[in-house]
């Protein structure tokens, strides 16, 4: 279920939230911090400049979504339950001071980014928060804290945080690791590796066209197509590209396909 979906009034202007989860833009992020942080964001929370969050003019509260720096290749995973920015042209995404600082951009104010919706993820922190806020009794975690414990990382073909990705709660002390046998560093390398997933392109309403784009790619990259529900609630199908395990790898593949898709 979408929340914060009507339409609003802010600085001269009307903003028309969108009630769906779908979503990829490319932008301009920009971030804010100290002069807002203890204050109220949209979602009705305080805000902390510290933690992953961000503020989006029409996307659905709350919704998650992944940015990434297209200037270094950084990237997070940020929960949006606030609305901005509101001033200058291309800005798409506010970030807070922690999230800016993740992908590289807290010392220049400014970056180009993609931001893309995960749309599983966002539904299930929706309908977890709906089930479990009726009424006027709220939890006593924050969406953030809901997201980090109940949803994160559940979902098959969910983009998955980077390695050095901040945690959502708190940095943990690893203690000194010992010596490694070469099997024991093998096991480990395994257990570390991540699957990095690639939306190739916008949702298809049929699934013969999806199939016919995928096998397009088929002898270059390993590529599925997925059924996702489009707005209202109808039928549409996504292509992905993937699982894939180096970061960097995606990456690059990522330009590959951009060039042969545009």
């Amino acid at each position: 279920m979408c929340r914060s979906c009507k339409p609003y009034y802010e600085r001269g202007s009307w903003h028309h939230p969108q009630k769906f989860y779908e979503y990829s833009e490319e932008g301009l992020a920009s971030w804010y911090g100290p002069g807002f942080h203890g204050k109220k964001k949209a979602s009705g929370e305080r805000f902390d400049q510290h933690v992953l969050n961000a503020a989006h003019r029409t996307l659905p509260l709350p919704t998650i979504v992944r940015v990434t720096n297209l200037q270094n290749g950084k990237s997070v995973v940020v929960l949006v339950d606030d609305r901005g920015p509101y001033t200058y042209a291309g800005r798409i995404i506010d970030l807070s001071m922690g999230a800016a600082k993740a992908i590289g951009c807290y010392q220049n104010g400014l970056a180009r980014v993609r931001v893309e919706s995960l749309v599983e993820d966002s539904k299930a922190l929706s309908d977890y928060l709906h089930k479990h806020r009726m009424g006027k009794e709220r939890l006593k975690r924050t969406w953030l804290q809901i997201y980090e414990q109940e949803i994160k990382g559940k979902y098959l073909g969910t983009p998955q945080p980077i390695k050095d990705e901040p945690h959502l709660e708190q940095v943990v002390q690893k203690k000194p690791l010992k010596a490694k046998t070469a099997n024991a560093v093998k096991t480990a390398a395994k257990v570390d590796q991540k699957p990095y997933v690639i939306n190739v392109k916008e949702s298809f309403s049929n699934k013969a066209s999806a199939d016919a784009f995928a096998k397009k790619l088929q002898s270059k990259f390993p590529t599925r197509v997925v059924p996702e529900k489009g707005v209202g609630g109808k039928q549409v199908w996504r292509v992905q590209a993937g699982p894939f395990t180096d970061e960097s790898k995606t990456a690059a593949i990522r330009k590959q396909i951009k060039q042969l898709t545009s």
